[in-house]
């Protein structure tokens, strides 16, 4: 073989062990988590007619999965998690008590308030009852009143902004934040906005170990999620949460989940635009919850 030869065939087996290598290189990103888990969104999409927004957090690994992961979508009930911690705020600083109680007679009733709804004009409820029934039941009236406690909807936001979350806000009450218009900003978040403010609320030093205690019990005790979230992640998982309704499609959860043994994995999904109905949504809730923890195993 002359030395042309030679040189031409060592070129064309460097350039086909580069093609090789491409080739394997481009499978495994194809079959990454992060891709496969766009495949399952764009599916989710298409079925439910429907924009969806995931962020996933795995805070032992830092892995991290999203889609539309910081586009706006209406929060509807799931901020009463963040009114709660800001509560809890209040409380830690000694301007709130747990203890206090209130009457509701002249209180605007809202439309579910099955926890309010039900006391006599003459019955109290105490702080403590507000917000577990803001979380756990997510009672709209528990929650205004909550609201007019820390000095309004703008208050939470400047709550939010002194805690770190500078995309968050809240400009209305029960129930007119549920309208979710499309262009509309008021009373939105992003899914990573809202995963990374409640992770830091429920794990930092924004509020006293106590606080910190008393939020993740009544996340965890919260009946309002069986179907969503929760249902897609492993059994032995401990899960706490906070749901989300309201118009035009929007159906949302954000969750925390510790898996046994190990540090949580957090999560927001929050869905607008489909006119399914809601067993339809809560299914595809589960199916991304199912997608989040076999990807953080």
């Amino acid at each position: 073989m002359n030395l042309t030869a030679l040189h031409t065939t060592h070129r064309f087996l460097l350039a086909s062990l580069l093609l090789l290598f491409t080739l394997a290189a481009c499978g495994r990103e194809q079959n990454s988590p992060g891709n496969d888990f766009a495949d399952l969104l764009l599916t989710l999409e298409q079925e439910l007619d429907g924009t969806i927004g995931v962020f996933a957090m795995d805070t032992m690994t830092g892995n991290e999965l999203a889609y539309r992961a910081d586009e706006r979508f209406a929060m509807a009930s799931t901020f009463k998690s963040l009114l709660v911690a800001a509560v809890l705020a209040e409380v830690d600083a000694g301007t709130l008590d747990l203890e206090e109680r209130y009457g509701i007679d002249g209180v605007d009733m809202q439309s579910y308030s099955p926890v309010v709804g039900k006391l006599a004009p003459n019955e109290t409820i105490s702080l403590s009852e507000l917000c577990a029934a803001a979380i756990t039941i997510s009672d709209n009236t528990a929650t205004n009143m909550l609201l007019e406690l820390i000095g309004g909807p703008d208050e939470l936001t400047q709550f939010l902004r002194r805690s770190g979350d500078d995309v968050t806000r809240l400009d209305r009450y029960e129930t007119a934040l549920n309208s979710n218009d499309k262009g509309d900003e008021r009373d939105t978040t992003t899914p990573r906005a809202m995963t990374h403010s409640m992770y830091r609320l429920l794990t930092s030093d924004l509020l006293s170990s106590a606080s910190k205690q008393r939020i993740t019990e009544w996340l965890i005790a919260s009946q309002t999620g069986f179907s969503r979230l929760r249902a897609g992640l492993p059994p032995g998982w401990t899960v706490g949460d906070k749901t989300g309704m309201g118009r035009n499609g929007a159906a949302n959860n954000f969750a925390i989940a510790w898996p046994p043994g190990r540090k949580p994995v957090v999560m927001t999904v929050f869905m607008s635009w489909s006119d399914t109905d809601v067993d339809t949504l809560n299914v595809a809730h589960a199916r991304i919850a199912a997608h989040i923890a076999a990807a953080f195993e």
